[in-house]
């Protein structure tokens, strides 16, 4: 089902040094525009802001290797076979099918202090 508004698509950047590395990710949707961002996911579609956020916490001990655009006619609370993590619905809101982000971590036993 399409919403109208301009073309959108996600790069995946491999983290050039460890504490780029991105932990978990999630959706945040807002009734209005963040000013210090231009990443909106609907960006010309109307209705609500859609933006993915992320961590870079480096007290953990996984790490995202992967990422997957999981689209689905059925409420999802746990991500499909193969994937370790998801996103909340992206499309939250607008009817049609759910879309979520999905992502592989793996364990990274680098060098602390980094």
């Amino acid at each position: 089902m399409g919403f109208g508004g301009e073309y959108v698509w996600l790069v995946p950047k491999r983290a050039p040094r460890p504490k780029m590395m991105v932990d978990n990710f999630w959706t945040d949707i807002r009734g209005s525009a963040d000013g210090n961002r231009n990443d909106d996911l609907a960006k010309g579609a109307g209705g609500d802001y859609r933006y993915f956020s992320w961590s870079n916490n480096m007290d953990a001990t996984h790490y995202v290797t992967d990422v997957a655009l999981w689209r689905t006619g059925d409420a999802q609370h746990s991500p499909t076979d193969g994937w370790d993590s998801m996103t909340g619905d992206i499309n939250k809101g607008r009817g049609g099918d759910y879309l979520y982000l999905v992502w592989r971590k793996k364990q990274y036993c680098g060098p602390k202090g980094f």
